[in-house]
């Protein structure tokens, strides 16, 4: 796919490595655009792309990025959806549910169906919607304004990838998107610092250019950012050397991993195991949905979705007793006033004094308002009970389609007006929450180095002093890693130009995990590089199997105990990793 120019080492032009079949012929239809070998295409319809290889060297805006996205070919068959929920990456990585902060995602191009897609990945997993309404989702182009660029289905696939993943890995996150008018390096880094200006609280890369002599320009112009934590990924085995953003000194580079349940019995209901995932081929995996996926009714019911249920019971129950416990103060106020205004208008008609008649006035105000503070308290009791039924209904259901029990601690009122109990205190203590489980979920699971994945040294970016890879003599990538194989991948909503739910894979899939958690973490303002990472390297999870499809450097391709280049630190086992 390269020419055999003597003078460069660093293509100038890159295609989409989006291996996704029902997108063949939009790329064969985009090879004008891309001025790239027809031939090329044969390859990108399989293993992936990387631009063609230009003479001299090339100028900043000449240096063009490719997406890290891959693909399934076919992801449902009837109603089954294949690929890892939002369940299952928390669980793999000991995220808890929530989150807060501003996660920014640059990729190229408008992907137009973005929130409605994002909508319909949310409510297919019970989220809370994220929308520009409600001031969490917001879509702008490359300097922050309304107008958008072309569209791409390419890069719309990545696009929606790195919103899910998101998602999954970050529910409260606010997400912020800014669409570069093209792959150019230079507009996607111009996008990067709309993202920072507009608030971001970390920079989700997932696209890579091949190295460039001129790397530090790109470095100090675009990818350094005080406090704003710049996070990219290491690539897809494609490429002849290693990529910008990720092997800049201040971009922290995501390598990738394998992830596969332990058991057919975690978390993942109906997910497969790891040796039938291993030994199906890639182009089947996906469609064999009967082991890889789930039926949609029945997908969103996961050991974490009947912990929540019951949490949900017993706050509810909580919030009931003490909406009723107010109700009871209340009525007994309200008691209280009807005998003092009849006492006040006894005592009125006897005297007829101006000042027994104010008295009696007096006391019917009370008496008016406290009645109104009983209808107020009654209705909060009614709005209380009905959220607890629902509560309850929703416990019994999930509980019966994941063969569990419906049986709760707290009995099902049956009237908001039983009268309750005379209190021994005015302020009744509420229950003592559960402590928060320890995160222990990647115990169900197994990482290894994805296989397609690529590592190694890079030829021109000088080495960081934090890092200690012996292999390199310049910066060594990767970093830190999560899952990338797409055989593993996520299950991810695009409808444009493509078929709906589809299995997706590729560092790009690591990339927006990392940083979602590095947001949710609260510490993003730590990471101006990635050395806190190896400072921390032991609250990692250590990879240390598997090796990855290129690297640039002998012996740097293997995992290994300890720090490598396909995992770098490894990966998190917690929030508490970062």
């Amino acid at each position: 796919m390269f020419t055999n120019s003597p003078r460069s080492q660093f293509p100038t032009t890159g295609i989409p490595s989006s291996r996704h079949r029902a997108a063949r012929s939009t790329q064969l239809r985009r090879s004008a655009v891309l001025a790239v070998p027809a031939a090329a295409f044969a390859v990108v319809a399989l293993v992936g792309s990387q631009g063609a290889q230009a003479a001299g060297t090339a100028a900043l805006d000449a240096v063009v990025a490719h997406p890290l996205s891959t693909a399934a070919p076919a992801t449902t068959t009837g109603t089954a959806i294949s690929g890892l929920y939002p369940a299952d990456v928390q669980d793999a990585y000991g995220i808890t549910a929530g989150g807060t902060g501003t996660v920014g995602i640059v990729d190229a191009y408008d992907a137009p169906n973005l929130e409605a897609d994002l909508a319909t990945y949310r409510t297919q997993w019970g989220m809370t919607p994220c929308t520009t309404a409600n001031g969490c989702f917001t879509k702008v182009g490359q300097t922050g304004t309304a107008t958008l660029p072309a569209a791409d289905a390419s890069w719309a696939l990545e696009t929606s990838l790195d919103v899910d993943a998101v998602s999954a890995a970050c529910p409260g996150c606010k997400i912020l998107v800014v669409e570069a008018n093209s792959a150019s390096l230079t507009d996607l880094g111009t996008a990067v610092n709309t993202a920072v200006r507009l608030g971001a609280t970390a920079v989700s890369n997932s696209y890579g250019a091949a190295d460039n002599a001129s790397w530090s320009t790109f470095s100090a112009s675009y990818f350094t950012h005080a406090g704003v934590p710049m996070v990219a990924a290491a690539g897809d085995g494609n490429d002849a050397t290693a990529v910008m953003p990720a092997s800049l000194p201040n971009v922290i580079a995501v390598g990738g991993t394998s992830l596969n349940p332990v058991s057919t019995s975690s978390p993942h209901v109906g997910g497969t195991t790891a040796t039938a995932m291993a030994a199906t081929p890639y182009a089947q995996v996906a469609s064999t949905a009967t082991k890889h996926g789930v039926l949609v009714s029945e997908s969103s019911v996961t050991p974490q979705t009947i912990a929540a249920d019951k949490a949900r019971v017993a706050k509810d129950a909580a919030a009931l007793k003490q909406a009723q416990h107010v109700q009871y103060l209340a009525a007994a106020k309200a008691a209280a006033a009807k005998t003092a205004a009849h006492n006040a208008y006894v005592h009125a008609k006897s005297v007829h004094t101006t000042a027994g008649w104010a008295a009696l006035v007096h006391a019917r105000v009370v008496l008016q308002k406290a009645q109104h503070a009983v209808a107020v308290a009654a209705a909060k009791s009614a709005s209380a009970l009905k959220s607890l039924n629902a509560a309850k209904k929703t416990l019994a259901s999930d509980s019966a389609k994941a063969g569990g029990t419906t049986t709760t601690a707290s009995p099902k009122p049956t009237s908001t007006t039983t009268a309750s109990p005379t209190p021994t205190s005015t302020t009744p203590a509420s229950p003592a929450p559960a402590p928060a489980p320890a995160p222990t979920g990647s115990a169900n699971w197994t990482q290894t180095v994805w296989s397609g994945g690529q590592s190694g040294c890079s030829a021109v970016v000088t080495k960081p002093t934090w890092q200690t890879a012996g292999l390199c003599s310049y910066r060594a990538v990767a970093d830190v890693a999560a899952v990338a194989d797409p055989n593993t991948g996520l299950a991810v909503y695009d409808s444009y130009n493509q078929t709906g739910w589809l299995q997706v894979g590729g560092t790009s899939l690591a990339t927006p995990i990392i940083t979602a958690m590095i947001v949710r973490s609260g510490h993003a303002s730590s990471y101006g590089n990635a050395s806190l990472l190896y400072t921390n390297a032991a609250k990692f999870r250590d990879i240390t199997s598997g090796s990855t499809t290129r690297c640039w450097v002998a012996g740097a391709c293997s995992a290994k105990a300890g720090i490598d280049l396909p995992s770098g630190v490894g990966a998190p086992l917690a929030l508490t990793s970062f």
